[in-house]
């Protein structure tokens, strides 16, 4: 835990906790603009009503899908590290 501290430091950071609270303001600013460039971007493109919303439904179709199989294999991952906790240690004889 000292060695984080002092790498967070090293770099500027302060703490730890600083530099994850950082990371995650840089991080949502970023999505927030995103997602207002798309808004921006979607409103100004040439193409009619029913095709913006079609393109719109198949863009998050396939966000939610990517996110149901990350989802997915997470809990793939979990699974498999709960049932290795799960089995007894060797004893040393």
């Amino acid at each position: 835990m000292r060695a984080d501290r002092d790498l967070a430091a090293k770099n500027g950071f302060g703490t730890l906790k600083e530099a994850i609270m950082k990371l995650f303001r840089f991080s949502a600013g970023f999505l927030l603009g995103a997602a207002v460039g798309l808004g921006v971007a979607l409103l100004l493109v040439p193409r009619s009503g029913d095709e913006t919303r079609r393109l719109i439904r198949e863009r998050v179709e396939l966000v939610l899908e990517e996110g149901r199989r990350a989802a997915e294999e997470r809990r793939r991952e979990l699974t498999a590290q709960f049932e290795s906790l799960k089995q007894p240690l060797p004893r040393d004889r």
